[in-house]
């Protein structure tokens, strides 16, 4: 699900508008780690945004074929996504941004994956930044996130 996308909108953020996507995304979020990491994000960062989606699709889904009649293979196609936490737009750029309780390597890599899939669908906005946010991360993840384009952001602070 997504708020639709607003480029050129001011940088300040009407506060009803801020607080319906807050709420929107952290509900869209399957896990309460997620959703209570998505919120305080969000409260923190939105400012600096013009929009948010949330549970954005990337890539290409899995092509059944002309077996198939043609709603099934939308529906696969579409099923088979993957879905990236939330993207944030700004001055026609995405930052990709994935949420998990501790962030380690794996989830470093799921979020270079979005970066990949999303040159191939949706493509546009370009990429700007990828962003892993969690409550807990491994030894050295910043540093070792950092050295592939990744920035992770832990927020110790939020409860459950």
């Amino acid at each position: 699900m997504s708020s639709g996308k607003y480029f050129g909108q001011p940088s300040v953020m009407d506060p009803q508008r801020k607080a319906y996507l807050i709420e929107a995304a952290a509900e869209a979020q399957p896990y309460p780690p997620e959703a209570a990491l998505a919120k305080a994000w969000l409260q923190a960062n939105l400012d600096q945004y013009e929009d948010l989606d949330w549970q954005k699709h990337v890539g290409i889904g899995v092509q059944l074929g002309g077996d198939y009649d043609v709603s099934i293979q939308k529906m696969a196609a579409n099923a088979t996504r993957r879905r990236v936490d939330l993207v944030a737009y700004r001055d026609g750029t995405a930052t990709l941004i994935e949420l998990k309780d501790h962030v380690d390597w794996a989830a470093v890599r799921q979020a270079l994956d979005y970066d990949d899939l999303w040159k191939t669908a949706p493509q546009d906005p370009p990429v700007s930044a990828v962003l892993v946010v969690g409550r807990t991360g491994d030894a050295d993840i910043m540093a070792t996130a950092a050295a592939k384009g990744v920035t992770v952001e832990l927020l110790p602070q939020v409860q459950v």
